[in-house]
């Protein structure tokens, strides 16, 4: 069961708030009094960013920010599977800087506006950044759940897709489906509505977006080999988020959302 943050005068009542986290736990979850701390509530996460960002561009990695508290009890469970699923604990070492945002009694607030206030879809949430500190994708943790913990195989599918080696020839892991590598995408000046047309096909749905999107916004790209249906997916939205602005985010309820910035 995903956590949602508290918001407003009620998170500020601790008697209202003892009670909504009371009820928000449900049979089966952990009593936050028995959660060791995995969040440094002391740390400034813009600093631990750009710390993370500084070893990932020496080692050829993309970081990957785990919002959430510790009274959490689904963020405890998230990063326990990190540490205990040996394939899981292996892509990340190779591939990944992992930070761990405490966002707590509004800490760290400044860095949740930044990367389109992820915590909105509830605790814990993840966001992918490339060295260069782009943000590549927000992932509802409610979509990798299953029954009382996180499925193994969709978190490990989950960072392989946004594995740093995935356009490089690198093989997935033998938990990721095998697709076919027939998409090739040359686009020398398409316009962003256009090219969000391009995208909803790959992705077999439709994009959301709140406003207009921006007419002189033009993204050229150009594929060196064939990519597989999801590698052309996570191309174009690096894309869309480089040349456009433009970020795509997961829904949990399967839908997808453009916020322009």
């Amino acid at each position: 069961m995903k956590i949602r943050a508290l918001h407003g005068w009620f998170g500020l009542g601790l008697l209202a708030a003892s009670l909504a986290f009371t009820g928000a736990i449900q049979a089966g979850d952990t009593p936050a009094t028995a959660l060791p701390p995995i969040y440094d509530e002391s740390a400034d996460g813009t600093k631990q960013i750009a710390d993370a960002l500084a070893l990932a561009g020496k080692d050829g990695k993309r970081v990957l920010l785990q919002f959430g508290a510790n009274w959490c009890p689904w963020c405890h469970k998230l990063h326990s599977l990190f540490h205990t699923d040996k394939d899981i604990a292996a892509r990340l070492k190779t591939d990944y800087v992992v930070v761990l945002i405490d966002v707590n009694k509004g800490r760290n607030k400044e860095v949740d506006a930044k990367y389109g206030h992820p915590t909105r879809l509830g605790l814990p949430v993840l966001v992918v950044l490339d060295a260069d500190g782009k943000q590549l994708t927000t992932k509802d943790s409610g979509e990798l759940e299953e029954g009382n913990h996180h499925s193994p195989a969709k978190v490990l599918a989950f960072l392989d897709k946004w594995s740093p080696k995935k356009l490089s020839g690198q093989p997935p892991s033998h938990s990721a489906p095998a697709e076919k590598a027939e998409v090739t995408i040359n686009f020398q000046g398409m316009p962003l509505q256009g090219f969000l047309t391009f995208y909803e096909g790959l992705a077999g749905k439709k994009v959301a977006m709140a406003t207009m999107p921006r007419a002189d916004k033009i993204l050229r790209l150009k594929t060196v080999r064939p990519l597989t249906k999801s590698e052309a997916m996570v191309f174009s939205e690096e894309a869309l988020k480089e040349q456009a602005g433009v970020t795509i985010v997961h829904e949990k309820d399967g839908s997808l959302t453009a916020i322009q910035e």
